[in-house]
């Protein structure tokens, strides 16, 4: 196994439950970054460690994301509700990335 540490946001929307096959099969050991208990159970089959979190509050996650590398795949696309799609998209981003510049991780 690769050492670089990566957290895959997302990890079970479309983009992210191909991202986390094709980094294993790289040799990385991803961690899954998902809003749910469902979305967890949708991605076990991986085998990869997860942390299950709504991106958009403060809470444990944000002491859980050390890693190296954090690819940002989670956004909501079908949302009818402004207010959902602001929260998951723009304040969940912007949350990530302030960690990420907080902790001195190296890339998003």
């Amino acid at each position: 196994m690769k050492k670089t540490k990566i957290i895959v946001s997302g990890a079970a929307g479309f983009v992210g439950r191909n991202m986390i096959p094709f980094l294993l099969g790289a040799g990385y050991k991803p961690i899954a970054l998902v809003k749910n208990e469902t979305e967890q159970k949708s991605i076990e089959k991986f085998g990869v460690a997860t942390i299950v979190s709504d991106l958009s509050k403060a809470g444990s996650w944000q002491q859980q994301i050390q890693c190296d590398v954090l690819i940002h795949l989670a956004s909501e696309i079908s949302s009818k509700n402004e207010i959902n799609f602001k929260k998951n998209n723009v304040v969940a981003t912007k949350n990530k990335t302030l960690i990420q510049k907080q902790k001195k991780n190296k890339k998003i």
